[in-house]
């Protein structure tokens, strides 16, 4: 019981923002603060809602876009370059990979990369090969990016076609928490955070006592 409330505090604290899973933005962070957030995005370079993210269609063409975050944006610091980007797909016979994107550049073939104002924004255009196709799983693009300024590197990873998943948290008495009751959850987690790592020889502290734990999930 002790393990379940530790990794049930673990995944809530990360979790209670996004209802919606599938997905990881702006993985490595510079001792700056700087990463590179990646999304789907639509033919004006704005990110595409939930609802209208992009299906997984033989022979389709798939967008995303790479932007610094805001407090890059902020110090003046862009991308460089899209040093290499590829496409991985898990399935039940072995792994399929393409790569997208090799020293900064795309094969303008299956995948064409531009970059506009000055490298505060770039998207890739890619199509893949017909084994992605296989399964109607997951694809996960990852790879890494140049800042400029000689700011370093970033790690970026994003998948496409993620299974939805929407997780409730839900009161002692079984209602949904309101937006307000989440946010109370939230901070009494945070304010416990350093007490729920318990040494091997020791008792972990019952920091879940006064906390409902309790999440219902739901596929969408």
């Amino acid at each position: 019981m002790k393990l379940l409330n530790l990794f049930l505090h673990s995944f809530l604290l990360l979790n209670l923002n996004s209802p919606i899973l599938g997905f990881v933005a702006g993985k490595k962070v510079t001792q700056d603060g700087y990463r590179v957030e990646i999304f789907e995005c639509d033919d004006h370079l704005d990110a595409l809602s939930t609802e209208h993210r992009q299906r997984k269609v033989k022979g389709s063409s798939y967008r995303i876009c790479f932007k610094p975050n805001e407090k890059a944006l902020e110090d003046g610091v862009a991308i460089e370059r899209i040093d290499h980007f590829q496409w991985e797909l898990h399935h039940k016979r072995g792994v399929v990979e393409q790569e997208a994107v090799v020293n900064g550049q795309g094969d303008n073939l299956l995948t064409i990369l531009s970059c506009e104002d000055d490298g505060k924004i770039c998207f890739l255009d890619s199509m893949l090969t017909v084994d992605f196709y296989i399964d109607g799983g997951s694809v996960l693009g990852y790879g890494e990016a140049s800042l400029t300024g000689n700011r370093g590197k970033v790690e970026m990873e994003r998948y496409l076609f993620p299974h939805d998943f929407k997780f409730t948290v839900l009161n002692p008495d079984g209602t949904e928490m309101t937006e307000d009751e989440l946010a109370d959850f939230r901070n009494r987690l945070e304010a416990q955070e350093t007490d729920t790592i318990p040494d091997e020889k020791d008792e972990m502290q019952e920091t879940t006592d006064e906390i409902p734990v309790g999440t219902k999930q739901e596929e969408l």
